[in-house]
């Protein structure tokens, strides 16, 4: 019944030619005016920047940066074109004007704690919304809402007995949108001292938890589980001193213990324990007698000729493979903006081998440099070290499920471009003299 509506024809259906132009007039506009700000603080601070002056990581990702943005001028034909170095220009600004406000400590932690409760705050009032609405359809008060329009969002963002769209329509934007920030709040929930922030930052979680369980997004439950895994590493070096044996085999005894406990579940007799476990795999984890749709994807891009396609293709090189095969899942992909939900399958493709290479580069980069220097991190700044840390694993485990854009004008590049370019900059910056 709803399976043609969508955000978009809910508000912009009705809007004239005009003032659609007016709109991305003004995205333009703003576009470049942000670009501009951050290109001045960039350059203003270059002299002064120890991580971009000294550091090797800056010729690698930039290296990877233009890489892209050669890609994009190969492949686009038109606008397209000029749209995919417009947002890679964009992300990569952003990126390092991170990188340059990383010089006062104390100043820093605040603009990060600002930034991480803004996001959260935000995420929680999309749960709470969507809560809300949950309720008022399971309840009937949906139908009584005179507008047609409402009544049809309404049910669209939470249907009764499937996975929750959520107000933002797409599930899987919210959830990774949770997944990719849920553990930067353990930042501000230690650091503030005020009691009322804290109870304010376990609420909002909480309804951000809820509401991404109902969501049935795949790949952010699993990003979000792995997240878990590795702060409990984390709490288990403390606790054990850094004893690395007994580290060692409590990690051993977890991933042996979890398949054992499944298996015991799954031919459990007990008939709750079985229609929980069959909750887990049909309703939230979806699978079923066809398969899951993004591992049919992965297969028919790798019977693409990926290597040694230095440069990757253009979209409609890729909408058009994709149209002569019959599968089943063929116009999910085509009607999905051609996303590979992969991140590194979305580099191949759309950026090419030379590009996917780089990227590989700048992430074995950043796993080095981090133990080479997690040593000699001060304590003060040890926490943040391991918070993005766990984060940046968190949100690459979440990009083996979706592509999670590298670059355009969204809140999931930020999100990726903001926790990276902290990780960097505090393992190469905040070392103990």
């Amino acid at each position: 019944m709803y399976s043609s509506f969508s955000f978009a024809t809910l508000y912009l259906e009705n809007l004239s030619d005009t003032t659609l132009l007016f709109f991305n007039i003004f995205n333009i506009t703003l576009g470049l005016g942000l670009s501009s700000v951050s290109l001045y603080i960039i350059l203003k601070d270059y002299r002064s920047n120890k991580f971009i002056q000294k550091n090797s990581n800056t010729v690698i990702f930039s290296l990877f940066f233009f890489s892209c943005i050669l890609a994009s001028i190969i492949n686009g034909n038109g606008f397209q074109r000029l749209n995919n170095i417009y947002f890679i220009i964009h992300s990569v600004l952003f990126f390092f004007v991170i990188i340059t406000l990383n010089k006062e400590v104390e100043e820093y932690k605040k603009i990060t704690n600002i930034f991480i409760l803004i996001i959260l705050g935000t995420l929680s009032l999309i749960s709470l919304i969507t809560i809300s609405i949950y309720f008022s359809n399971k309840f009937g008060i949906t139908q009584h809402i005179k507008s047609k329009e409402i009544q049809h969002f309404f049910y669209y963002s939470v249907w009764i007995g499937h996975r929750w769209n959520t107000i933002l329509i797409n599930p899987n934007t919210y959830a990774h949108l949770v997944s990719m920030s849920f553990f930067l709040s353990i930042i501000p929930l230690v650091t503030i001292k005020k009691n009322w922030v804290k109870v304010a930052i376990v609420i909002m979680t909480a309804l951000n938890i809820i509401t991404v369980v109902f969501s049935g997004c795949k790949g952010a439950i699993v990003a979000i589980m792995a997240g878990f895994f590795l702060l409990f590493i984390y709490l288990m070096m403390i606790i054990k001193n850094h004893n690395k044996r007994n580290l060692l085999l409590t990690i051993i005894g977890i991933i042996i213990a979890i398949p054992i406990v499944l298996f015991i579940l799954y031919k459990s007799n007990n008939s709750t324990i079985v229609n929980v476990f069959n909750l887990l795999i049909e309703s939230i984890f979806r699978v079923d007698s066809k398969g899951n749709g993004r591992v049919v994807i992965w297969k028919e891009i790798l019977n693409m000729d990926l290597f040694p396609n230095f440069w990757g293709y253009n979209d409609s090189t890729i909408y058009d493979f994709f149209q002569k095969s019959n599968n089943w899942y063929s116009w999910a992909f085509i009607n999905n903006c051609g996303r590979a939900h992969n991140i590194i399958m979305q580099i191949i493709v759309s950026f090419g081998s030379i590009s996917l290479v780089l990227f590989i580069a700048c992430l074995i980069k950043t796993v080095v440099q981090y133990f080479k220097s997690i040593k000699q991190i001060a304590n003060d700044n040890k926490l943040y070290v391991y918070i993005f840390a766990i984060q940046f694993i968190t949100i690459l485990v979440g990009g083996m499920f979706e592509q999670l854009p590298l670059f355009s004008l969204n809140a999931h590049a930020l999100l990726f471009m903001f926790v990276w370019a902290n990780l960097l900059t505090l393992t190469e910056t905040n070392k103990e003299e």
